[in-house]
């Protein structure tokens, strides 16, 4: 009896959650696809001169491109720890030609999912590498190549 009673119970729950459910059917042909993210490239950090470990993927939403780091992403702390993206698949000891990247912003946290969004004048696909590196020391703390 208790097992029909649990199963009646479960049941109509199910059910009132698929009738909530709004389909891509459902929706109107404007709003069909318009939430859609496509991974394009994915690496995973190692580090250079502090331990910096997790995966980054680039993400392309809405128009849109992102670099996500992963629940897994953790670097040591340090000042001015900036987030770049590199022409190089591993990166110099040192930034003496400026050209050779791009400043996403500062460093959210040293652990944990974070999200930059890429500027739209800025093509991914010719950068090779994501990069941690402290600004004031000149230091490149880890990188993931893409």
């Amino acid at each position: 009896m208790v097992k029909s009673i649990l199963l009646i119970v479960l049941s109509s729950v199910f059910l009132s959650l698929a009738a909530c459910t709004e389909t891509a059917t459902d929706m109107p042909p404007s709003e069909v696809g318009t939430t859609t993210a496509e991974v394009s490239e994915a690496g995973m950090f190692v580090p250079v001169e502090k331990t910096t470990t997790g995966q980054v993927v680039v993400r392309s939403e809405n128009g849109r491109t992102y670099l996500e780091f992963s629940e897994d992403f953790q670097t040591s702390s340090g000042p001015d720890l900036h987030v770049l993206l590199d022409i190089a698949s591993t990166p110099p000891d040192a930034y003496a030609n400026i050209a050779s990247y791009v400043k996403l912003g500062s460093l959210e946290s040293a652990r944990g999912a974070q999200r930059y969004e890429v500027p739209e004048d800025v093509q991914v696909a010719d950068y090779q590498s994501v990069v941690i590196w402290c600004e004031q020391f000149d230091m490149v703390y880890g990188y993931a190549p893409l």
